[in-house]
């Protein structure tokens, strides 16, 4: 094989490789089993913008399911139950690489991964606000620990929810939400929640 063939085949080996879409492999287990709840909670499931997972069987209050995505990405884990009144409810956590542990009902955190500590952290900070009475300052001092986070991180999956919980809280203004839509990168600006907010708000003009 001439040299230069060889090197040309080694350059479109190369380029494949660096084309290849690589996935993050990720796990999440956890126990209910010390919560009131743990009788009825039959199994879990996943809801983003990628859609909705297969169902996940809860067994003796513990449950474990794995998969791959693509890049980190926030979603909604659905715990569903039976009992005399069927139902369900659910739960921030960011799919990404490594083993994700499930803290807990009285938390209602994952943690193991990178992006969900820094959700545990982020929530750590907002419950340490101290408050005579739940006035304006208070909701203020929210908003800036939402607001600081997002600045500081604008593109990862974690900024998604920083953002999410300061729109649905009502803790920013119109106006600041465009401002911060504006700061975040195409990570954040792409996900069905950004779309819905910028339709939400082009709807109302």
């Amino acid at each position: 094989m001439k040299r230069s063939s060889f090197f040309l085949l080694c350059a479109i080996v190369l380029l494949a490789v660096c084309c290849t879409p690589s996935t993050q492999q990720y796990t999440v287990n956890g126990s209910i089993a010390k919560h009131p709840m743990a009788a009825y909670v039959d199994s879990v499931y996943l809801v983003n913008d990628l859609g909705e997972s297969a169902k996940s069987p809860v067994v003796d209050g513990k449950f474990s399911f794995e998969g791959e995505v693509a890049k980190p990405i926030l979603t909604t884990i659905v715990f569903t139950y039976g009992g005399a009144v069927p139902g369900k409810f659910s739960l921030p956590l960011i799919l990404e690489e490594g083993n994700i542990h499930f803290l807990g009902l009285p938390s209602k955190r994952f943690a193991g991964t990178p992006l969900n500590d820094s959700i545990v952290m982020l929530n750590t900070k907002a419950n340490e606000v101290q408050a005579d009475v739940i006035d304006e300052a208070y909701y203020d001092k929210l908003a800036k620990i939402l607001r600081t986070y997002i600045k500081n991180n604008p593109n990862d999956a974690s900024t998604v929810y920083a953002l999410r919980e300061g729109v649905n809280s009502d803790l920013f203004t119109e106006e600041e939400i465009w401002e911060l839509l504006q700061v975040c990168g195409v990570e954040v600006n792409t996900t069905n929640f950004a779309k819905e907010i910028c339709a939400k708000y082009d709807a109302m003009e």
